[in-house]
């Protein structure tokens, strides 16, 4: 008796199982990804407005300084 077909056997299945969860990993990578991208995105708007607010402020002050 061989050893060599149930070796073969359990690498066919370890291989398709493999794959299975690859594919799954992918879909979690892909969606954190999109997650990550969201949150960047957030903290672009975010900090948009409080640079809004320091060029206001200059302009305000560079308004005031040309009128007196």
């Amino acid at each position: 008796m061989s050893i060599e077909p149930i070796a073969g056997w359990i690498g066919r299945v370890f291989s398709r199982l493999r794959l299975e969860t690859a594919g799954k990993t992918d879909r979690r990578i892909r969606l954190m990804d999109e997650i990550i991208k969201g949150i960047k995105v957030i903290k672009m708007y975010a900090w948009e407005f409080s640079f809004g607010d320091l060029v206001d402020e200059a302009r305000k002050y560079e308004q005031y300084m040309l009128i007196s």
